[in-house]
Parts: structure tokens; sequence; C-alpha cells
């Protein structure tokens, strides 16, 4: 299942940068932060190996459907953002 898993979430990055890399230099630039997330999504579920129960959802998600842009989505939808992990990283490093 992980494996299914990790290499939809590869297929569909491989898919996406193809599509960036047919856009122009600055298209390219706007899309920059959408690309690390999700190459960031992408990495994180090649590691994850620790709730069966996400991995399950994840590999009945619908075949039609782009998996990486529904993480992504989650992602921007969510409250908590980058500068919450600004200010713990420098907590961690002030300590």
């Amino acid at each position: 299942m992980k494996e299914r898993i990790q290499e939809r979430l590869e297929n569909e990055f491989n898919v996406y940068k193809e599509q960036v890399l047919a856009l122009d230099k600055q298209e390219i630039f706007d899309k920059a932060y959408e690309t690390a997330i999700k190459q960031e999504i992408a990495l994180f579920f090649a590691e994850c190996t620790e709730d069966d129960k996400i991995l399950e959802f994840l590999d009945k998600f619908p075949k039609a459907e782009v998996l990486l842009d529904y993480l992504y989505g989650l992602w921007m939808g969510a409250d908590s953002g980058i500068d919450i992990e600004i200010f713990d990283t420098l907590e961690m490093e002030l300590q």
C-alpha cells in the first residue's frame, strides 16, 4: 500500500514538474512555493510509516483526481504556516 502511494505521488509530481518546466521564467518563479511544498509532501509520504489509517485513506483516494493537488490544498488551507516552524526552530536553537 505504501509503495503504491509513493509511486502515485512521485508520478504526479513528475507530471507537475513537466508542466511547470513548460512555463516561462516568471511563471516558474511564481510556482516556486507550490513546487517546493508538493515536493516536500511527496517526500514526506515516501518516508511515512506511522499511520496506517492515513495510508489507507490515501490508497483509496480516487485515481481520477490528483492526490498531490488534494494534499497541497490541505496544506494551503491549514491554519499553521511557516511562521510557527521558524519560531519553533529558533526557540530550539536558543535553548
